[in-house]
């Protein structure tokens, strides 16, 4: 996972392992070009980085670095930033429909207080009321718009999915783009230039954003010959559901969808090799790296120190990097490891005591 970020308007270039959350590179520069990223990669290419797969945003100074020294190296689009440009647009069109309802509520107090007054005036009244029917119109406007770009966010999100629990099946790369690519359509033929923006920014990167689906049903492919391919379906189906009803309350979707894993389950139960086949296509399916949601934590992390320092330096920065590394996870995933002991095999253990200064006592 490759991303950018600043420290007082210098850019921050860090690169993170999807595998185990391994900071392998913090270091701060006085530009983010091309020939930036080619620098710190190739360093970290001296050091013995075999990078196969890159994760990244829209940056085209990351994608030219990462192809001029890793030239086989898959690059996939991160679809976390793919749903962001949407998020954003569904955002200000929602403060637009609260700004709109505020607008209401004075507009009827105003007409409440103008028409019970001893002396109403005729016209001042007239007027309120117009401005009311105008407001009204407006707000039904923007919820409408609201509820339709939830709708595209809903069917962005399900086309990034390589799971189509609707439907049952597993999704190739081919239909993901024919969906992502009627979404982009959509959302270029809305009115508001944000919208039109996330459309184009889809639309650049269908291939980034759905070449992930490939890999993986290579990867599926031997487990299809030694289980058969309905039952790596169901498997995968399974594993999508449970992940989803963990994050949603009790409703009719909810039930419906827990009696479509009951069912999926009592399949591959008949099988006879239910765990092996869930084994197996869950360290496919929970292994896809499709976002960087990793650095993203790494630069919620970062960045409270960089509000704090006001500015950083080399130093501070691996100083970071080796804490970020070595400290032992409380939650998560990784929850008891630290990154280093993940890729040394080593036991985790305090940080600073890796560093020399083993406690006092």
């Amino acid at each position: 996972g490759l991303d950018e970020m600043f420290s007082q308007g210098d850019p921050v270039l860090a690169g993170i392992d999807l595998d185990s959350n391994y900071l392998f590179l913090a270091e701060k520069r006085e530009r983010r070009t091309t020939k930036d990223w080619e620098a710190v990669l190739e360093a970290k290419k001296l050091q013995g980085l075999a990078m196969k797969v890159a994760v990244r945003d829209g940056g085209a100074a990351i994608a030219a670095g990462v192809a001029s020294v890793y030239p086989d190296a898959e690059q996939r689009d991160d679809n976390l930033h793919a749903q962001m440009t949407v998020t954003k647009a569904l955002r200000k069109v929602e403060n637009r429909v609260y700004s709109a309802m505020g607008r209401i509520e004075e507009l009827k107090l105003a007409l409440e207080k103008a028409q019970g007054r001893v002396n109403p005036r005729p016209l001042h009244i007239a007027k309120l009321k117009g401005e009311l029917a105008k407001a009204t119109e407006r707000c039904d406007a923007l919820m409408t718009e609201h509820e339709e770009l939830t709708r595209l966010w809903g069917r962005l999100r399900a086309a990034l999915e390589l799971v189509d629990i609707a439907r049952g099946t597993l999704r190739h790369s081919d239909k993901m783009r024919e969906e992502l690519e009627a979404v982009a359509d959509a959302l270029l033929a809305c009115r508001r230039r944000d919208t039109r923006k996330a459309g184009g920014y889809i639309k650049r990167r269908l291939i980034g954003l759905t070449n992930y689906a490939d890999s993986v049903h290579a990867k599926l492919e031997p487990l299809r010959e030694e289980f058969g391919g309905e039952a790596v379906a169901t498997a995968m189906i399974v594993l999508q559901l449970a992940k989803l009803l963990k994050a949603k309350k009790m409703n009719k979707v909810r039930r419906e969808q827990l009696e479509q894993l009951k069912d999926g389950l009592n399949r591959l139960t008949a099988t006879g090799h239910a765990d092996d086949i869930l084994a197996a296509v869950a360290a496919i399916l929970f292994g896809r790296h499709r976002a960087s949601s990793a650095i993203e934590s790494m630069n919620a992390a970062l960045r409270t120190h960089l509000t704090i320092r006001k500015r950083t330096t080399d130093g501070f920065l691996h100083l970071f990097q080796a804490y970020f590394n070595l400290r032992v996870r409380r939650w998560g995933r990784f929850k008891s490891t630290s990154a280093w002991g993940l890729l040394t095999g080593q036991p985790a253990g305090d940080w600073l005591t890796h560093l020399g200064y083993p406690p006092a006592h």
